[in-house]
């Protein structure tokens, strides 16, 4: 067992777990602007094959970035870039400031 420490590694030598490698290609795609939304994403089985993970893993990852809002899975048509959400701050009247500000 020499030079099986604990560095922070699995067992593949990677620093990271296999779902946020996954998520973390997909993010870096996003941004390189290979993928755009709504750009198909890899099936799980691609990922499976692609990443060397089981389909749990690939599953995982997908999940949480729908979770996260970057994707969205649509059951029998696939994995696409979800649109980026927009947030915006509630407009209120000065009537409506000036209580708030008292």
């Amino acid at each position: 067992m020499a030079g099986k420490g604990k560095s922070g590694g699995n067992k593949n030598g990677h620093s990271l777990p296999a779902y946020q490698r996954i998520q973390k290609v997909i993010r870096e795609r996003i941004a390189a602007g290979d993928l755009t939304t709504g750009d198909v994403v890899q099936s799980e089985r691609e990922l499976v094959r692609i990443h060397g993970v089981s389909l749990m893993t690939a599953r995982h990852a997908l999940s949480s970035l729908e979770q996260e809002g970057i994707v969205e899975r649509r059951r029998g048509a696939g994995t696409f870039i979800a649109a980026p959400k927009i947030h915006f701050n509630k407009l209120t009247s000065y009537t409506e400031q000036m209580p708030a500000a008292a």
